[in-house]
């Protein structure tokens, strides 16, 4: 047996196939230790002390590693610590196989997008579909040793980029367990910030209160997937003042190539000087059979109810995509359309439809035909695109019976400036033809142009509109920021001597400032006005804006208070109407914010319902 020292790196070559982490090519692993010895009839590298080991996407630090080379495993014990380019495990023992990128962390933790996780035994999987498999799990988005909640569950597996799904699941607040769940599934989600995918909340409520106009009021999502076969999910809210949203889908896989997917939904909106309550109402249930590649068959209904006018769709149809870039299409349907108990006096409907789309990128071209077997009318239309050096090319022409009905051509571009010509008749708005052009200039400053002959709901004019517009912002001094912006818009009737022409302007200003002090003091707020002028009478409802002046003020206080990131926080916003010389609203409020959680009581003053609520709401 032989000593080596800690100044010697112990660096090994040799083919590596390692799935997950690497590809199967010439691979390095690097070992460095305070001791490092080697066994050569064993065929065992044992290091200790301050050990690193590395493979290129993987990194394992511990207090001992033993590297099996005969069988391409390694044993880390004591302090382990195991990172890849996507995550980090913390443990007390890893096995894991570096040719087949497959292993497995003992009394593991780690933090995956902000939620810490815990497990009895994390496994890191190769060949599966998903990379990360952790036993006896908890999870929950708190830092605390002690969270205010959790989630427990037998397993979670997560599927990067994709979702997590937890089994046998119960949701605890502090020691009481509140409900229990056979599945729940943890979608990846876009933060709206960085533009990075994150898990996204672990628990199904996340936000509930109570309003003193609407009452009660939550936001509830819950995912599902159960036997690899079955998947769905529930949405429910309330908390948008007189919106009220329930939807629900599900994925059911029959037999293999057969799938059943239904989708249901409900929203209402209760005005408040409406005595008629605002719904719309859709199901929907498609049956797909995929008897061979590229091929499916499909046969459904859809259900349709807006406020008591109501549609029905019974369909079957095939799909059919012959090569990557050229897929045929037809379906046949039976639609009804009646009002509320008259169903026997419907319309009735039975269109064919057939599609044809090559669609060879950048070029495009879309054929759909459709006959009515009741009417017998027909229409075809026509989709042409295609994009030349930086030009893009348009045409859709719309046939009804044979008649041309609707038509639309354009060509833009992008090179030194945008600019669009087009053409568009059979619309509310017809552009006949008309020429638009932008361009972003130094220092804030842009300008838009239009020229040509409009025709919007029967009213036809030449046309001329010049845009100009410029918004930027500085920093007077450290925390104080003065923003800025005007957009002028001139517009010009020709043959239109009584509306010669028309013109309105924007103006806003706004001061911001927001001061913190190190040990986490904040006071933050500004004061921001817009106005709006109009000069003439506009010929069209496309060029009109309202004259108005409105300020928003806003100030809001931070206190920390002992525990970390915890605070107290007052808030005030609010918006006043000049032109009418009244506050349209005005919010107080009150928050208390922990690591993961908040409360908080908020009074809103507005001429419509003035209320005062009360929130909790996990800050996931």
């Amino acid at each position: 047996m032989s000593r080596l020292s800690r100044s010697v790196f112990l660096v090994f070559l040799f083919v590596i196939l390692f799935s997950s982490v690497v590809a199967a090519e010439d691979q390095p692993y690097i070992i460095d230790a305070d001791t490092i010895t080697y066994d050569y009839d064993l065929q065992e590298l044992t290091a200790s002390g301050n050990v690193f080991f590395r493979i290129p996407g993987l990194e394992v630090e511990s207090d001992d590693i033993i590297v099996y080379i005969v069988n391409n495993e390694i044993r880390a014990t004591g302090d382990v610590k195991l990172r890849t380019e996507e995550e980090s495990i913390k443990g007390e023992e890893l096995f894991f196989n570096y040719n087949i990128g497959e292993g497995q962390i003992l009394a593991a933790e780690s933090e995956i997008d902000s939620l810490n996780f815990t497990g009895g035994r994390i496994a890191i999987v190769s060949e599966m579909d998903h990379a990360i498999e952790v036993e006896e799990a908890v999870l929950t988005p708190c830092i605390q040793p002690d969270p205010h909640y959790r989630l427990e569950a037998d397993t979670i597996k997560i599927y990067p980029g994709d979702r997590a799904v937890a089994e046998d699941v119960s949701f605890y607040w502090g020691n009481n367990r509140i409900f229990t769940l056979g599945s729940y599934v943890l979608h990846y989600e876009k933060d709206e910030e960085t533009g990075e995918e994150r898990l996204s909340r672990p628990v199904p409520t996340y936000q509930i209160g109570y309003d003193t106009v609407e009452g009660l009021y939550l936001e509830l999502e819950y995912n599902y997937e159960l036997f690899d076969r079955t998947s769905g999910g529930f949405y429910f809210t309330n908390t948008q003042r007189g919106l009220q949203l329930f939807s629900a889908t599900n994925h059911f896989s029959l037999v293999e190539n057969l799938d059943l997917n239904t989708n249901y939904s409900r929203e209402e909106i209760d005005e408040p000087d409406d005595d008629e309550l605002e719904y719309e109402e859709i199901f929907e249930s498609i049956l797909t059979y995929k008897p061979v590649d590229f091929f499916e068959i499909e046969t459904g209904l859809l259900y349709h109810d807006e406020e008591d006018e109501i549609s029905e769709r019974y369909f079957a149809g095939w799909n059919h995509q012959l090569t990557e870039d050229f897929t045929i299409s037809g379906k046949q349907s039976r639609e009804l359309e009646y009002i509320i108990d008259a169903r026997d006096e419907a319309d009735i409907a039975k269109p064919l439809e057939l599609t044809f789309d090559y669609n060879p990128s950048p070029f495009r071209f879309k054929y759909d035909y459709t006959f009515d077997f009741m009417s017998d009318e027909y229409r075809q239309e026509y989709l042409l695109r295609n994009r030349l050096d930086g030009i893009d090319i348009s045409f859709y022409q719309d046939y009804r019976n044979g008649e041309l009905d609707r038509q639309s051509y354009q060509i833009s571009g992008r090179n030194y400036m945008n600019w669009r010509m087009r053409y568009r008749s059979g619309y509310s708005l017809e552009y006949l033809p008309y020429l638009d052009i932008s361009k972003s200039l130094p220092h804030g400053f842009n300008l838009a142009a239009g020229m040509g002959r409009l025709n919007e709901k029967g009213r036809e004019t030449g046309h001329i509109e010049i845009k100009p517009g410029w918004a930027g912002s500085v920093e007077i001094t450290d925390g104080w920021t003065v923003e800025a912006r005007g957009d002028y818009n001139w517009y010009y009737y020709i043959n239109r001597p009584e509306q010669r022409s028309y013109a309105n302007m924007t103006t806003g200003i706004g001061l911001r400032f927001e001061q913190e002090t190190e040990s986490g003091y904040l006071v933050a707020g500004g004061l921001r006005q817009e106005r709006v002028w109009a000069s003439g009478d506009p010929y069209l409802e496309r060029d009109e804006k309202a004259e108005k002046e409105s300020y928003w003020p806003e100030i809001n206080f931070r206190i920390p208070t002992e525990s970390p990131q915890s605070s107290v926080s007052i808030e005030f916003s609010g918006k006043y109407e000049r032109d009418k010389s009244e506050w349209d609203r005005i919010n107080i409020g009150l928050t208390r914010r922990l690591d993961c959680y908040s409360y908080g009581i908020e009074a809103e003053l507005s001429n419509d319902r003035p209320a005062i609520s009360f929130s909790f709401d996990l800050d996931l």
